[in-house]
């Protein structure tokens, strides 16, 4: 695993969880177990009201204010992590 995500570290991300929420931030570490980010921006979809790839694509074009300095993700709740700059909308 950690291999497959050094190519994100220092990069913003954003992770999407197999719950409602996302984290868009600064990959700074990665271990087997957890993934920890920092100016972390929190997203909980049950709130948004716009769809959540209109959000990110705001986000990646406008930047984003953080809502944590930093926060340690489970792995084992990681549904996805991708660049924020990968994020397009059709």
């Amino acid at each position: 695993m950690v291999i497959i995500y050094s190519h994100f570290l220092k990069q913003n991300i954003v992770v999407d969880t197999e719950t409602y929420l996302f984290y868009v931030g600064q990959l700074v570490q990665f271990e087997e177990r957890s993934f920890l980010l920092s100016d972390v921006l929190i997203i909980d979809t049950t709130i948004i009201k716009i769809p959540v790839e209109k959000y990110l694509i705001e986000c990646s074009e406008q930047g984003f204010s953080p809502s944590r300095k930093s926060i340690w993700i489970n792995a084992n709740k990681v549904i996805s992590i991708s660049l924020l700059s990968d994020i397009i909308i059709l």
